[in-house]
């Protein structure tokens, strides 16, 4: 047993996985070891068979709390965040005190979108260890998502009490200030995670969107690309890196970073709509709108995206498809100024004059820029935009 220890502990899994199969074969009732040889597999990504071991485990000693945890945490990285719950709620009912499984159960709880189990899962954990710092700090992630963000950073704030170099918490203080709009707040959290975690790619690219709205788009730039060194398969940061490129007009590299992140992460809605907005950039009309119709079969509700099919169908004079599409993202979204402009020229481009002018009337970026013009300079500028 102490050989199979150290064999995990130096990270040498293939011989770990043959050392417990070896004594499973000399003790087949010894049920802990099928909880070991879960973990093996765990760490070698054989996600599937460690499945398969932790229940031989618990079928071996039902109240195993370990073992029901240890099964939640390998089902929610599977996917399977309904089963991991079930098993997580295993692991306290037999181990009320559990606080591991118990702050598990929330995680899973707020991946699903079930926020009001997920704070009472964290709120129950608070409530049996007051000075728990993840717990806290979970709590904060449930109330940021339910747009309580006063609260959420109450509970981040009793965190960093509990806890003054929890990096993590730190991080998300500053995503909860961002939310607020209090950008110089954001940004010094932000830092402060960096401080106690360098190189940490989620602070980096937080902290990179914080400089991207202050205009500082060199350093937004720059800390994408830190983030991207750090953690080269991050999504986000692949799209939010594509962004500022595309609005410097730096088209291909802007196409190769959101090519990325949809590689990456073939659900991610906001990315399809940002690769189909720099193909219309680059005139690839019919490749930017099967990016849009994509995001859309992801998100039905993205007011962005059908905006960007407007756009794309108003190019593409099927002026019918993109008057709904601009009509679907202002339902969505009432005050979509630019949903609004893209409806009036459209509405202009078919000789709905008067239409097309009310609607324009409420585009506030493109009656400032026709400020003072009349129907004509107004009619051209629509034809422009086609």
């Amino acid at each position: 047993m102490q050989r199979l220890v150290g064999l995990f502990g130096a990270g040498q899994l293939d011989a770990a996985e043959a050392q417990a199969r070896a004594l499973l074969r000399a003790h087949p009732g010894f049920f802990p070891l099928f909880n070991i040889l879960g973990a093996i597999q765990t760490r070698q990504g054989k996600l599937k068979d460690a499945v398969g071991s932790y229940q031989k485990a618990i079928a071996a000693r039902p109240d195993f709390a370990e073992a029901h945890n240890n099964l939640g945490l390998t089902l929610k990285d599977l996917g399977k965040l309904g089963d991991a719950a079930q098993a997580f709620r295993r692991a306290v009912a037999v181990k009320p005190d559990y606080l591991e499984a118990h702050n598990n159960l929330g995680n899973a709880l707020l991946a699903q979108g079930r926020l009001e189990e997920a704070a009472g899962a964290f709120r129950q954990i608070l409530k049996a260890a007051p000075d728990f710092p993840l717990g806290h700090n979970n709590l904060g992630n449930v109330l940021l998502e339910q747009g309580l963000h006063a609260q959420a950073i109450e509970s981040y704030q009793r965190a960093l009490q509990l806890a003054p170099d929890y990096a993590e918490a730190h991080n998300n203080l500053g995503s909860a200030y961002k939310e607020q709009g209090e950008l110089a707040a954001a940004a010094a959290s932000f830092g402060q995670a960096l401080q106690f975690a360098p190189g940490y790619p989620e602070a980096l690219n937080n902290l990179g969107t914080v400089l991207e709205a202050q205009g500082d788009y060199g350093q937004a730039l720059a800390h994408y690309r830190q983030a991207l060194q750090a953690a080269p398969d991050f999504a986000e940061a692949h799209n939010n890196l594509g962004n500022v490129l595309l609005a410097h007009r730096q088209f291909d590299e802007a196409l190769a970073s959101f090519a990325a992140a949809v590689r990456l992460k073939p659900n991610f809605a906001q990315a399809h709509v940002a690769l189909g907005n720099a193909l219309m950039e680059v005139k690839q009309l019919e490749p930017a709108l099967q990016s849009l119709r994509t995001a859309l079969a992801i998100k039905g509700d993205n007011a962005d995206a059908h905006n960007s099919l407007g756009n794309v169908l108003q190019k593409l004079r099927r002026y019918a498809e993109a008057k709904a599409a601009y009509e679907k993202a202002l339902k969505l979204r009432p005050d979509f100024d630019l949903a609004a402009g893209g409806l009036g020229r459209t509405l202009l481009l078919e000789g709905e004059h008067m239409r097309g002018l009310e609607w324009l009337a409420r585009d506030t970026g493109f009656v400032r820029f026709t400020a003072g013009a009349g129907t004509r300079l107004i009619l051209e500028a629509a034809d422009a935009a086609d």
